[in-house]
């Protein structure tokens, strides 16, 4: 049990806090880059692909791989019976979470090798997350400690 402590305690010492001592989510860095000008969405890629993200709703960690602009808390997909649900509509069910900005892309994530090779990947392919509810833990892939 003493692992699994210092396991969440190491973890919520990893998110990075911005100057004024809040959190940032995704969408907030994306928020900012957007406000500087320039290419957003190079600037976006440059910024969050490779980032290390946590989940606010279940303290899961994950790997940017890529944005998909063409997608958005509004797209669908279907749930493990095969119905068509919404982003925002299974966040509601499942989560109790409102997404309020509808047109937020969607952050991809690929199961890593390590993942793979134990069985631990998704079926319907890489996982697609909400910006607005992934914080940035200031760690990108290549700096992650192994393990």
């Amino acid at each position: 049990m003493q692992n699994v402590l210092n396991l969440d305690l190491e973890r919520q010492q990893r998110v990075a806090k911005n100057p004024q001592g809040g959190v940032d989510s995704v969408l907030d860095v994306m928020y900012e880059l957007n406000q500087r000008g320039g290419n957003f969405h190079e600037s976006c890629a440059r910024t969050i692909i490779g980032s290390i993200v946590l989940m606010k709703y279940n303290n899961k960690t994950y790997t940017i791989d890529d944005i998909e602009w063409n997608e958005n808390p509004s797209s669908t997909f279907p749930e493990r019976d095969g119905t068509a649900i919404t982003y925002n509509e299974f966040y509601k069910t499942h989560y109790d979470l409102t997404i309020h900005d509808a047109r937020q892309p969607l952050l991809i994530s690929r199961a890593s090798k390590k993942d793979r090779k134990a069985g631990r990947t998704r079926k319907g392919g890489p996982y697609k997350l909400i910006p607005e509810l992934c914080t940035m833990t200031g760690q990108n892939a290549s700096s992650a400690p192994a393990g």
